[in-house]
């Protein structure tokens, strides 16, 4: 039986059961093993639901300096698959992102088109604005300063602020500022899910 957040709940039938199957003397009653549990219980969702960006990030993140190439920015989005690229410079200090949107948005579409204008464009069909940025380097088409989380926030502040920016992905970074990995709202939805199985 599952109680109102979602969490399975023991019934005292549960912990009577429980109680036949260990075969040995147990001084505790029902009520106070029930009470115990109860607690011990309520301390692990704590405690897995207060869990550090660390503990869930992507660790090993591709990222691109302010000096690449659009054209390496594209093959990295689109062949590794990753959902975005953190500028970083020579220090490895985050200074700017690339995203999928980023690169659309370079190619010409415009933010307010539609997905229709996307594909008109992919296809060839002109569109219906000239803007075409002809950008060169990573710096000409990169989000800049990026919207990041320190390492050690915990992941409801990183939720907080990917739901408030309306994105789906943030660099960590470290007190200096340092690349340490990214998180996505993926991570924390696979986060909270774990939790919940308790």
């Amino acid at each position: 039986m599952k109680n109102d957040t979602g969490f399975l709940e023991i019934s005292d039938d549960d912990i009577k059961i429980a109680f036949k199957e260990v075969k040995t003397y147990m001084d505790i009653s029902l009520e106070d093993f029930k009470e115990i549990y109860i607690h011990a219980l309520n301390h692990a969702r704590t405690r897995l639901l207060n869990i550090t960006v660390d503990k869930v990030m992507t660790k090993n993140v591709m990222s691109i300096t302010k000096k690449s190439s659009v054209s390496e920015a594209i093959h990295l989005l689109s062949e590794s698959k990753v959902p975005c690229l953190p500028v970083v410079d020579d220090e490895n200090t985050v200074i700017g992102i690339i995203t999928r949107k980023d690169i659309i948005v370079a190619a010409g579409v415009a933010k307010n088109n539609t997905f229709k204008d996307v594909i008109r464009y992919i296809i060839g069909v002109p569109t219906p604005h000239k803007n075409v940025i002809s950008a060169k380097m990573a710096k000409d088409i990169m989000t800049s300063p990026a919207i990041t989380v320190p390492l050690g926030s915990d992941i409801k502040d990183a939720a907080n602020k990917l739901l408030e920016m309306r994105i789906n992905n943030l660099p960590v970074v470290s007190n200096d500022n340092k690349l340490a990995g990214i998180i996505s709202t993926s991570d924390i939805v696979n986060s909270i899910g774990s939790s919940r199985r308790i």
